[in-house]
């Protein structure tokens, strides 16, 4: 518009016009990002420091050539803008930098809460049911896989802590499972679940692993003991059931509260196996669906020691001990004495109770420590005072 005018004065008036416009909007600016700063938003700051230089080149461009105060001057108002884009530019600068420095510690609390939930539900867990994230797990997910389900349970937890209070109960408790946990996640197994003084654990690798694992556990538990008896504690002991088949991974629960779990025949059959481990009054049992399983049987001590029907279940099932634990003469009096003990069991499961009782005995001479023998004595005594059904097919029910 100003080019139109050919009128050297009018175009100068008409700039001085503008240029007052524009210092008044200047003006106004310069008090709106104050009265945002009174108002704690630091936003105000890139107006405030903006326009701070063209305030002051309008006002010398206003004086020299509008009021004619400063003689002989150049125009500066021209280098207001870029000022104020450097000034924006610089604070922009900052705001990134400020940006990327929270990305970074928005991203160390993520990993933090990843870390936090992983100790509530195990990262295996979720590769299973085929998620990146906890975020993607539903109600109701769920998977069948085959596995080999490991529990383990202290025994007379209830009389060991009956004279704690409740922080010396979970200090005790905690202190416990961070010594077994290890043996779990090295033998390529992890923690489904603590069930009070209980663990749960899966393997999906192979059954040989899940062994391993006990027997390494029960190694620990020597050296733990130690430890408690050195401090005037009482010794512990726990018992071992291992189990393998087909299992179902999931959640349960309803909208507002799940959680991860392992369900199926063969969960419930590992659990009847520790409890068994009380009767047979050793430490490590398992199936012989997990016996089958192992890739190297030459690494363990294991025997058949009865078959048995348990609770929960119609089908009976053939149980092994696992006694790599033993200490080392009782391990080579067991495997010298294993035809003896296998032909005593023959004569006992065809309910010829006299001679089972004769070979039992025989066994029981020379190893007076094995406890599953001076099991199988008592019952063959008492099969014989009192003979079974005719049917009797040497299947122990547990209940």
């Amino acid at each position: 518009m100003l080019l139109s005018y050919n009128n050297r004065y009018n175009i100068l008036f008409y700039r001085n016009i503008f240029i007052a416009i524009i210092f008044i909007f200047i003006i106004d600016a310069i008090f709106v990002s104050i009265s945002q700063l009174i108002k704690g938003e630091k936003k105000g700051l890139i107006f405030f420091y903006g326009m701070i230089p063209l305030f002051i080149f309008g006002l010398h461009d206003i004086l020299s050539f509008g009021l004619n105060v400063i003689p002989d001057s150049i125009p500066l108002y021209i280098y207001g803008v870029p000022s104020l884009l450097f000034v924006i530019a610089a604070v922009l600068v900052n705001r990134f930098i400020n940006s990327l420095n929270e990305a970074e510690e928005l991203n160390k609390t993520l990993r933090n809460l990843t870390d936090s939930f992983a100790r509530f539900v195990p990262v295996e867990f979720l590769r299973y049911l085929n998620k990146n994230s906890i975020t993607e797990v539903m109600l109701g997910d769920a998977i069948i896989n085959n596995m080999t389900v490991l529990f383990m349970d202290i025994r007379n937890f209830t009389g060991l802590t009956e004279q704690m209070n409740p922080d010396e109960i979970f200090k005790f408790l905690n202190s416990f499972l961070k010594n077994m946990e290890p043996h779990i996640s090295q033998n390529n197994g992890f923690v489904d679940k603590f069930i009070g003084d209980a663990i749960m654990a899966l393997f999906a690798e192979s059954a040989t692993s899940a062994i391993r694992s006990a027997v390494s556990m029960r190694e620990k538990l020597k050296e733990y003991n130690q430890y408690r008896t050195k401090n005037n504690y009482n010794p512990i002991d726990f018992g071992i059931g291992i189990n393998s088949g087909e299992v179902v991974l999931g959640t349960v629960g309803s909208r507002n509260r799940m959680e991860t779990t392992v369900i199926g025949d063969t969960v419930n059959l590992a659990a009847r196996m520790e409890e068994l481990t009380k009767v047979y009054k050793v430490p490590i049992l398992i199936t012989e669906l997990t016996y089958s399983k192992i890739i190297e049987p030459a690494e363990f001590y294991i025997r058949k020691i009865d078959v048995v029907k348990v609770r929960g279940r119609n089908k009976s099932i053939a149980v092994y001990e696992v006694f790599n634990n033993d200490e080392y003469d009782i391990k080579q009096k067991k495997m010298e004495l294993l035809e003896l003990f296998n032909q005593a069991y023959f004569y006992y499961k065809n309910a010829d109770f006299k001679q089972a009782l004769k070979l039992f005995s025989k066994y029981y001479k020379r190893l007076p420590e094995d406890s599953v023998v001076r099991l199988f004595l008592r019952r063959a005594q008492y099969y014989l005072a009192n003979p079974p059904e005719p049917n009797w097919e040497g299947i122990s029910i547990i209940r």
